[in-house]
């Protein structure tokens, strides 16, 4: 890379952020639920019996979308808040004080449990997780939860916190 593309990307970026800080408040939490419901009601696979870990309510999009709304609507007051990678925009939400100890430990948490979940699922080629398939014996044991119940049940409660911190993000 030679130095022009450097200071071209390096002004690319700036005038990323420059415009994100600017206009990141004008983003809605109406739009974000308009959104995130047409993406569930178009593109989630989630049926009696089978888990959409990605698309299905409090699953690892919503996570994403909770945590990005939550840098746009305070990145004016705290450009630090612009970076990329969830774990640590998560991190620095909870260091501005945007998040709870409690609600960064949660969403780290359901974070890592999606996200090994999702590696699983695609690299066994299903799209979804189903109960009583081989992925949720596999899966169950890979994360240590020994029985399938477990691991439903914690797909269940990291759902509920992921969609409890989108409940309350202030709009």
């Amino acid at each position: 890379v030679n130095s022009r593309q450097s200071q071209a990307a390096l002004e690319f970026m700036k005038l990323r952020q420059d415009v994100l800080m600017e206009r990141g408040r004008e983003v809605t939490r109406e739009e974000i639920i308009r959104m995130r419901g047409r993406i569930q009601k178009e593109l989630s696979r989630e049926s009696a019996g089978s888990y959409d870990i990605k698309l299905a309510a409090g699953g690892l999009e919503e996570l994403e979308f909770t945590v990005q709304y939550l840098q746009l609507r305070h990145c004016r007051d705290n450009p630090s808040l612009l970076l990329q990678g969830t774990r640590a925009a998560i991190r620095r939400l909870r260091s501005a004080g945007i998040l709870s100890v409690e609600d960064s430990r949660n969403l780290c948490d359901a974070y890592l449990f999606f996200r090994t979940a999702e590696t699983i699922l695609r690299l066994r080629s299903e799209p979804v997780l189903k109960e009583g398939s081989d992925t949720l014996r596999v899966m169950s044991s890979f994360m240590e939860l020994k029985k399938e119940g477990l691991l439903l049940e914690t797909l269940h409660k990291r759902r509920k916190h992921v969609s409890s911190v989108w409940e309350r993000a202030d709009g």
